[in-house]
Formats: C-alpha cells, structure tokens, sequence
C-alpha cells in the first residue's frame, strides 16, 4: 500500500487505536509546556514526547516546514486564541515523507476549537487516533484554554502505511 492508496480512503480516516483520554489528560498535566514555534507569539504551547535527542526540551516543538518534520511526537495545548493560520504540511510535489496521526484528548471540537479542512470543521472522538491528510488545506482556531491534541508525524515507510491500512476502523 502506498500513501496515494491510503488517501483513496478518505483525508480523515479514524483508526482502531484509542486511549482513555481523561487518564492521558491527568498524565501529561504534569509537565512544562513550552512555547510551539517560539518565533511566533500566538497562543499556543506543547509537550514533547519524543524528540531527535531523546529529552522534553521541546526542540520538536517548532514549526513543521521549519523543525518538526524531522523530529516526531509530541502534544499539543492550545490556549484561548492559539492557532495555526491555513497552511498544507508538505509544500512540494516530491514523494511523501510524513504522515500525520492526529489523537484528540479535550476540547478539540466546536465550538471550543475549529479544525477546519476544506473550509470545513472536523469532528474527533476524544482518545481516537485519526490519520489527517495534512496536505489539503487546513487551519486550527481555539476559543477555550487547554485544548490538547497529541499530534504524530509518523515516516511514511511501506511498513508505516500498512500499518495504518491495517488500523482503519472500517464503518
């Protein structure tokens, strides 16, 4: 299975893997939450769960065309007002080289925050992972504090994609 077979599926695919999200809330609560994109001041924070070396500094934490394609996992804590203007994760023809699982943990609904695609709002089960075609069009809004999403770009390998296909939760 290839990536553009995957997309033959749909842009937002839920997958069968979950979490109790009121119990990773409570784990991750803990932790100090760093600036997302420090060059920007929008409202907007993360947690790192993995990164190039190993550690939560937060190095993952920077923009996706600028840092965090290379880098991997981590959360995402969006305050009242934090967002990300429209934008497309790959900005090039080239062939794939990440994919991106999304996992909503709170808030990350209307009206709290909009994740809009397509110029319309997608609607998550909390704690259910979903693969998002980051390259379409999309833009996040938040009107709530604490909105907390767990974002992973995952390297598109043939066993990565498979994987995935094998994880469809098919309807």
């Amino acid at each position: 299975m290839s990536y553009n077979n995957l997309l033959s599926f749909g842009d937002v695919i839920e997958l069968r893997l979950n979490c109790n999200a009121s119990k990773c809330l409570d784990n991750i609560r803990k932790f100090e939450w760093k600036q997302y994109n420090p060059r920007k001041n929008i409202n907007r924070f993360g947690l790192s769960v993995t990164s190039s070396d190993g550690t939560m500094n937060g190095i993952d934490l920077d923009s996706l065309a600028e840092y965090n394609i290379e880098n991997g996992t981590h959360y995402l804590n969006f305050r009242r007002g934090g967002f990300f203007p429209p934008h497309r994760d790959q900005r090039s023809v080239k062939e794939q080289e990440y994919m991106r699982i999304l996992v909503p943990i709170r808030t990350c609904n209307p009206p709290g925050l909009w994740f809009m695609m397509d110029e319309k709002p997608l609607h998550f089960q909390m704690g259910t992972a979903y693969f998002v075609n980051t390259n379409k069009m999309h833009t996040i809004f938040s009107f709530e504090d604490n909105a907390f999403m767990l974002v992973m770009n995952v390297k598109c390998t043939d066993e990565s994609i498979k994987k995935v296909g094998e994880l469809i939760r098919w309807k």
